[in-house]
């Protein structure tokens, strides 16, 4: 049993295994409106955590475009904020201490694969 509350339109907008409210609905498991609910989220979860996959393999490329930049002397890595150069270091630091564990730091693993490393 499941306790929901509604928003203007009738949809489900939260769902609880406990009551928040005294009048609060109560609905099964079951529920064609449980179910609608819960796959609504589980899309919207999906849409997040792809894009959330996206960010970090964005933010590598961007650490990589900032090495580059700084290896070829168009920029002094010290020009950079400071939270922006202390956000890099442990960045460095913690792909550091994982490159023990992988046998490669390279932005693109295999041409065939173009799969994204640590």
């Amino acid at each position: 049993m499941f306790y929901v509350t509604r928003n203007p339109q009738g949809e489900i907008q939260s769902l609880s295994d406990t009551a928040l409210f005294a009048d609060q609905e109560q609905l099964p498991s079951d529920h064609p409106d449980v179910y609608a609910f819960l796959q609504r989220n589980h899309e919207e979860g999906k849409e997040y955590s792809a894009l959330s996959q996206s960010d970090m393999a964005f933010i590598r490329v961007l650490e990589d475009l900032i090495d580059l930049l700084t290896d070829k002397d168009l920029i002094q890595f010290t020009e950079l904020p400071p939270a922006a150069q202390q956000k890099l270091l442990e960045r460095r630091s913690m792909r550091e201490a994982l490159s023990t564990l992988s046998t490669s730091s390279t932005l693109i693993a295999d041409s065939d694969k173009d799969e994204i490393l640590i």
